[in-house]
């Protein structure tokens, strides 16, 4: 089982003292060549009176929901914004440096800090991901599953989850500038709401679930194999 993180983290914390036993017996039990299994991150359905964080902001709200890491890419959001002329409004929430946060506000962009997600979703036209390195995010999980738009770099595993014109945007950062200045918002709409089927059927919390029960019953059969031809 590999990416780990979020709901996964909770249950490797629980089985860390024989995680090398246990990873070791799901590669036996279900892995082809060596590889083990995948199980990936999954994202609970939008609670049913989830309202908007923001109700009157300029549109359209582009959002980065990160922690200011350079590698996540917020000073490249910014000079882009700049250059196309600054539309609409930008939101930058979670834990930014005392420079960045500065610099954002500064360029009028607000920063509210940690806040839940789905509220700040529900304010968004588009989720930005200019990152330089990612694993698989899960923000941009959260934001399909409410049918917002994601555009996104094509950096670590972003791409299994974004795909460029079905289910997200997906182009190297030397293309956003032509993107974000000439984006056709009936097209994003309709790419946002694909995305959000796409997250219901291949990464919601139900199927995460189901999987790692998947795999511990089929650990465990390995494990009792295992013994009973030992026994004989």
């Amino acid at each position: 089982v590999s990416d780990f993180s979020g709901a996964k983290g909770i249950v490797k914390r629980l089985i860390s003292g024989r995680f090398s036993e246990w990873l070791s017996n799901s590669k036996a039990a279900l892995g082809e060549g060596g590889k083990g299994y995948v199980i990936y991150n999954g994202v609970l359905p939008p609670l049913s009176n989830e309202q908007p964080m923001y109700a009157d902001l300029k549109k359209p709200v582009f959002g980065i929901v990160a922690r200011g890491h350079p590698k996540k890419g917020h000073d490249f959001f910014i000079d882009t914004w700049k250059a196309i002329g600054k539309p609409g409004t930008v939101v930058f929430a979670g834990e930014l440096s005392d420079g960045l946060k500065a610099r954002s506000e500064a360029e009028g962009i607000l920063c509210p800090g940690f806040v839940e997600p789905g509220p700040l979703m529900r304010s968004l036209d588009m989720l930005v991901i200019p990152s330089t390195a990612e694993g698989i995010p899960t923000v941009a999980m959260e934001a399909m599953n409410r049918g917002v738009p994601v555009l996104a770099t094509p950096a670590g595993g972003t791409g299994e989850l974004v795909q460029h014109e079905r289910t997200g945007f997906l182009l190297p950062r030397e293309e956003w500038h032509g993107f974000l200045k000439d984006i056709n918002w009936e097209e994003a709409r309709a790419v946002g709401e694909r995305g959000r089927l796409h997250v219901r059927q291949y990464f919601s919390f139900t199927k995460m679930q189901k999987e790692f029960e998947f795999v511990a019953m089929e650990v465990l059969r390995k494990q009792q194999e295992s013994k009973s031809v030992g026994a004989e």
